[in-house]
């Protein structure tokens, strides 16, 4: 999905950045949109539009290997912020019921209880 919009994404955020002058952009989505945000961080951090790129996401389902959570986290400085609600069943997609699975979340996870 992130391949097919990249580019037009990519674009629109220089042109927003030439508006703006803005420094700093945050990426964020839910469920789906927050494994994008995730996913599209590394080709928006690497285009160099904005000084700084924080990726903040709610009840996304796990979209990276060991590999790229661990270099996701080094490029975000462990300052990527994951938010989920307990007992949501997308945020333990896609399920793991081999050892061979090998799907981790990224950022630092706060969890929201009813209590």
């Amino acid at each position: 999905m992130w391949d097919t919009i990249s580019a037009d994404v990519i674009k629109d955020l220089r042109q927003i950045q030439k508006d703006t002058d803005h420094k700093k952009i945050y990426i964020t989505g839910i469920s789906l949109g927050g494994g994008l945000s995730v996913i599209s961080f590394i080709d928006i951090d690497n285009a160099k539009i904005f000084d700084q790129v924080e990726v903040i996401n709610y009840g996304a389902p796990r979209v990276a290997n060991k590999e790229y959570a661990e270099f996701f986290d080094n490029a975000t400085k462990n300052k990527s912020k994951r938010y989920i609600v307990k007992g949501d069943p997308i945020v333990v997609l896609p399920e793991c019921f081999t050892f061979i699975c090998n799907y981790k979340h990224t950022g630092n996870q706060y969890v929201c209880i009813e209590d």
